[in-house]
Parts: C-alpha cells; structure tokens; sequence
C-alpha cells in the first residue's frame, strides 16, 4: 500500500457546510465503522470533520514489513509532516511479512515482498528516527520464531558469522539505541534469538529500556541440544557473567510489567534471576521456566521477592527441576509453592496458571485454596 500522509483536503470540503457541523463523537462513530486502511485514508478526505478522526485511526499504528527501504522511506516521509507525527502511538517490525498478526492492510506502511532480504541500512535508519514521534508509545519487534541451523555459532563473539537472521537482530538493536530521548513506554519482542550480543548488554541500550513500564520478550533459547550446551546459551541466560538478558533486564527499572518466556525445547532454569528487582512490579508473566531451590532462588525466589507489589501472576508451561533425568520426581512439588505464595505474597490478588509439569494429587486443591484466599482479599 502506497504511504499516504501528505494527502491535502479537497477544495470541496469549503461546499460542505452541513459535513463541517456533524459532532466529533458522531465522526469518530463514523470513522469506527470503516476499517480496511486505504478506505480509512479515503474517508479522510470527505470533509473536515472526518479529517481528524480519519487520521488518529490511520496512523495509530505502523506496520513494517521485511521491504527495508520501503519502510525507511515511509517512516522518514511521516517524520517530515507535524500533522501526522503526534498520531502515530505503536510501531511494529515483523521479520515474516506473511505473519497471521501482520494481514490487516489498513495498518501496513507500503506494499512488501516477503522474500526481500535487502539491505540493513535502510532498517537501522527507520528505527533510529522513531524519537521523531512524540506520541510512538509501544514498540514491538515480531522476529521469525525459529532457531535455523545456520545460527548455531561456534564463538558468539565472532559477529562475522552470524547468519543474515542474526545479523538482522544486531542491526535493529543498535538502531534502538540512537534514540536518546523518547517518549516509548512499551516494547514487545517476539522471537529474540538467545545469543550474546554487545549492543543488548550496552548501557546504550540500558538507556532506551530504562523508562519503560512494561516489557515483554520471547526467546528462542534453542531447538538444537548443541545449542543448549553451548556459549549461546549460557552466555544469554545468565549462568555466566556478564550475562545478554539479566544485564539488559537491570536497567529497566521502572518496569510495572513484565513477561519472559522461552520458546525453545530447553527452559532457561538458572536465568540470572537473582540479582534482579523491580521495586514497582505489579504484573509477571513466566513462560516455560524450570523452578527450583525454594523461595530463596531461581523464579520462585524472584516471585517472593516481589512481594510487596506484585498484583497478577502468570505461569505458563514451567515445571519442578528433577533430581536426575532418570526419573520424573521433582525436589519441590508444586503444592509447596502455592502454599508458600500463600503466606508470603501479600499484594497478589490473581494467580493464573496456564500449564505446568509434573503435577502430584496436592497440587490441584492447594492451587485452589490459594486462588480462594486471592479472591477473598
């Protein structure tokens, strides 16, 4: 779709006298019901009174495609117009330009080709300038969610190897950075590739997350055992230090809302948890996670450390460490968890759990009891 921020109104709009004194409720009910992208642009140019309306829908939210320079030159041409800037509140960035999320023409930037793998330059510039928009609230970078063969590297640190999906990751990292002062409030990443990188363990980038209040992030921690036994993966989650994400995570201080979830086979059990507090978290959400040692490490001692604040728990498909791989007898069961959050979480008032492995006759009806004393505070 052709970028179309610098359409003038009609000279017919001065004949349009009855069009001009319509409410501005009844205009935005108007505008609501029109939802394909280039009819949105159209309604636009009725009249005055659906030229306002017109544009906050239009230019919400921006949708960019694997098209580089398409959409450097759509993000630069909105940069340019003040009329247009102020509306924009989300960006998103989908590697799969055929992604389900993506389809809805009315938000796209520009037409796109899926297999146009160009240059980076482009990208980087677009997603440098996003501090031109006063109003870009939320951000959200969808990566492809599969860990290809080629990204398995031999050393980490050697980032002339890194394949063109790797390489792309890089490039928008650091474009983030060149955003010294923004107004961004929220970023979603999907489909992170859990590899060291520099740029995400940069103060740099520490600076970018740090005023955020809700992040949220899907890793692919791997789908090759190779990978698991790997720098990759240690070096990211946080067994050794300095760790990708627990250091990235540390300067987001300010966060209300958080979600960390792996996508890969093997769960990021010993995640550099530990060291990390965010004094006003209310939401968390924890995806695919290994729990282990109590209240006092791991996710389980990262929940009760929250205590104070967090109001709403998500846990999503995490599981009890095992005392070997020959046998599927956890060292804690889940009923000791619930019974524990129970006593020590005072400001939780929800609970959610979505799945969760290795589940004994206690679990269920002490889960229960726990939602039960959640509710009744």
């Amino acid at each position: 779709m052709r970028l179309q921020c610098d359409i003038p109104l009609p000279l017919s709009m001065s004949s349009q006298p009855h069009a001009r004194l319509l409410p501005p409720e009844l205009s935005r009910e108007v505008v609501n019901y029109v939802h394909n992208r280039r009819d949105i642009l159209n309604v636009r140019q009725i009249c005055k009174s659906f030229f306002q309306p017109a544009t906050e829908k239009a230019f919400r939210v921006l949708k960019i495609c694997p098209d580089y320079e398409k959409s450097a030159r759509g993000i630069c041409k909105l940069g340019k117009h003040s009329n247009v800037v102020e509306y924009v509140e989300e960006i998103v960035f989908f590697e799969n330009c055929r992604d389900e999320e993506q389809k809805d023409s009315r938000l796209d930037v520009h037409d796109s080709d899926a297999d146009a793998m160009t240059e980076l330059n482009p990208l980087h510039d677009a997603l440098s300038s996003l501090h031109l928009f006063p109003g870009l609230k939320s951000v959200g970078l969808h990566f492809k969610e599969t860990w290809e063969e080629e990204d398995v590297l031999d050393d980490p640190a050697e980032e002339e190897g890194y394949s063109d999906h790797l390489k792309l990751q890089v490039s928008i990292f650091d474009a983030l950075t060149k955003n010294k002062a923004h107004n961004i409030k929220e970023l979603e990443m999907r489909g992170v590739s859990a590899f060291p990188t520099k740029t995400m363990a940069s103060k740099e980038f520490g600076a970018f997350v740090g005023g955020f209040r809700s992040l949220k992030v899907g890793v692919i921690s791997e789908d090759f055992e190779q990978v698991y036994c790997s720098p990759i993966f240690f070096g990211f989650w946080g067994v050794d230090s300095p760790a990708t994400f627990p250091t990235m995570l540390g300067y987001a201080r300010n966060l209300v809302e958080l979600k960390i979830a792996s996508q890969g086979e093997y769960a990021p059990g010993y995640v550099g948890l530990d060291t990390l507090f965010f004094p006003q978290l209310e939401k968390l959400h924890l995806g695919y996670f290994i729990f282990f040692g109590g209240l006092d490490k791991g996710p389980e001692g990262f929940i009760s450390r929250h205590r104070k604040t967090l109001k709403y728990l998500i846990i999503d498909d995490c599981y009890m460490e095992r005392d070997s791989e020959d046998t599927n007898i956890p060292n804690r069961l889940w009923a000791d968890v619930w019974r524990d959050f129970g006593l020590v979480m005072s400001a939780l008032k929800d609970i959610t759990v979505l799945s969760i492995r290795y589940i004994y006759l206690d679990d269920g009806p002490e889960l229960e009891r726990l939602q039960a004393v959640l509710k009744s505070r």
